[in-house]
């Protein structure tokens, strides 16, 4: 296998691992965009813009944890699968300033992400009804079922992240390479121009909302983020 097949490899079962940290395994914020970019962005050698995505991505949901039950839009599996599209299409993007298919792929960010919680609403479905199959058999032997029921929580939810990536992946990859081959110069100018500016979006989406204590993530959010897109 050669070293850009095993890289695609790699992050693609990556995508799929670091998910089962927004909900099933250890929790650790490995599934928070701004670390899932960092990895699949190392992994295909798309660092600066695994980064940038990973920074929007931050800024839009920065005041919406996953808590209390609230299913957050799936900001890490959305960038984890445009990193994915983006290096399959990176032979067809070679004459593209990096910023126009950053500020291309943000196009995307929101739906894609708001799409991918269906990931979480099927896992937390399988899960519920589970929590009804052991509630009914707790008299015997119940660590063991216990550990056995979250062992296949894990594999469900693993096996949906695998499935989401395979299925949006190749259909993104068509749409983005559609959009490449057609769209005149002057789109990619003004990806270009608006590209420094999508810290914004994020930062005002719920400016009206931020308490005093997360201003200032979302101002060195802006900040970092607006330098990252700029270099």
């Amino acid at each position: 296998m050669d070293p850009v097949s095993f890289r695609f490899l790699a992050a693609y079962v990556l995508a799929a691992v670091l998910n089962l940290d927004r909900q099933s395994l250890a929790q650790i914020m490995l599934a928070r965009p701004l670390v899932t970019g960092l990895f699949m962005g190392q992994v295909l050698e798309l660092e600066i813009v695994g980064l940038s995505l990973g920074f929007l991505a931050e800024l839009l949901w920065l005041s919406s944890p996953p808590l209390g039950g609230h299913v957050a839009p799936n900001g890490g599996l959305a960038v984890s699968i445009l990193l994915l599209t983006m290096a399959l299409v990176e032979p067809l993007a070679l004459f593209l300033p990096e910023k126009a298919l950053i500020a291309l792929g943000f196009l995307f960010l929101p739906p894609l992400a708001k799409l991918l919680t269906g990931v979480e609403k099927i896992s937390r479905k399988v899960a519920s009804q589970k929590e009804v199959h052991l509630l009914a058999i707790t008299a015997q032997g119940q660590g063991q079922i216990l550990f056995w029921a979250n062992f296949k929580g894990l594999l469900v939810t693993l096996a949906l992240g695998l499935a989401a990536v395979t299925i949006l992946v190749p259909l993104l990859t068509a749409l983005f390479a559609l959009t490449i081959r057609f769209s005149p110069l002057p789109f990619w100018n003004l990806l270009s121009t608006i590209a420094p500016y999508l810290p914004l979006v994020g930062l005002t989406f719920y400016l009206g909302r931020v308490s005093k204590n997360l201003f200032f993530y979302y101002l060195m959010g802006l900040v970092f983020g607006s330098l990252v897109i700029l270099a």
